[in-house]
């Protein structure tokens, strides 16, 4: 049996249609007695099936009566919502507000008479990276055919010293609130941007910032932990970790590298390795981990000291070409 196509073929249960035409008969001539015709119909329109999913020459003529010819319109811009344009516009400000901040931050630990410049350092870092979250925002507002239209920027604070928490603690809990306040109202803007069921907007929000602020956030958030455990005054020299570039301070190799004989030719070092962080021999019993604690060993693991009084205190030497001496590891 023969099956030939004909455009009079529906699936459709159309009483009207299958009296008209039938889905099959009989065809005697052409293809030898027996032989079966296919009607085949596209609906009621009776246009033979050709396969032709997308004709794009059809379907385009709706976008090219949308293509703009004012000049001062964009010819990118697409499915992209007045809320949306404004939402990016107000973040844009939010990062150069919060970056403006850092800035001030970093000029303020730099100055001769504060002189911490590991933080001097962490908050101009920062600084630039608001600035660069900004900037991509507004690299993303023109790829999508909006108009970046730049907001007045507040003055930030000049002094960051704090009566009871001191300026170090004090401006790394400012710094990690206004992190999370930048977490929130990027949040805001992937609402806006579900709300005008922008996927391309969540999605850059989503992949660009979200898991990097909540990132940012943690880190600060053990900066602030470890500056409270140090407390104010002397303390605030650690700063532990990268807080503080300690490879600008001068550092005596030669004691570093010294031969260990006896416990208390570690106990000779540790003041060396303290002046590596701006103190003097007069300061140590200022310290609660050296202080009339009775330490019994001083552990050299890596880069780190750590003393057995309390292992989460610990000095970090970004030099790593400093030479230690291997009978430090042990502890005997």
């Amino acid at each position: 049996m023969l099956l030939k196509a004909s455009p009079a073929f529906s699936l459709l249960k159309n009483a009207q249609v299958e009296t008209r035409v039938p889905l099959f008969s009989r065809n005697g001539s052409g293809f030898g007695s027996g032989s079966v015709v296919v009607c085949a119909t596209k609906g009621a329109n009776n246009k033979p099936l050709t396969g032709v999913i997308f004709e794009p020459f059809e379907e385009v003529k709706k976008e090219l009566n949308l293509v703009p010819t004012v000049p001062q319109m964009s010819l990118a811009r697409q499915k992209f919502a007045d809320e949306c344009e404004a939402a990016i516009n107000e973040q844009i400000n939010v990062e150069y507000n919060v970056s403006y901040v850092y800035h001030a931050m970093y000029a303020y630990f730099d100055r001769d008479n504060v002189a911490l410049k590991g933080l001097a350092k962490f908050f101009k870092e920062s600084s630039l990276e608001e600035r660069e979250h900004a900037e991509k925002l507004m690299e993303y507002q023109n790829k999508r055919g909006g108009q970046v239209k730049l907001q007045s920027i507040l003055m930030p604070l000049s002094e960051f010293d704090h009566a009871e928490k001191g300026d170090a603690l004090y401006a790394m809990e400012l710094a990690l609130s206004l992190e999370k306040l930048t977490n929130e109202k990027l949040l805001n803007l992937h609402n806006v941007a579900e709300r005008n069921h922008d996927s391309q907007l969540t999605d850059f929000i989503e992949g660009e910032f979200l898991a990097e602020q909540v990132e940012s956030i943690k880190k600060i958030s053990e900066y602030v932990a470890q500056l409270r455990r140090v407390g104010k005054g002397h303390g605030m020299n650690l700063k532990l970790l990268r807080v503080l570039n300690v490879s600008e301070l001068p550092v005596d190799k030669q004691k570093l590298t010294a031969p260990i004989k006896s416990t208390a030719d570690k106990f000779q070092l540790l003041p060396e390795f303290l002046k590596v962080r701006g103190l003097v021999k007069q300061q140590l019993d200022s310290f609660d981990f050296i202080a009339n604690t009775g330490i019994k060993k001083i552990v050299l693991v890596n880069d780190r000291i750590v003393s057995d009084t309390d292992p989460s205190i610990y000095l970090r030497f970004k030099d790593a070409r400093i030479g230690y001496p291997s009978k430090m590891v042990d502890g005997n």
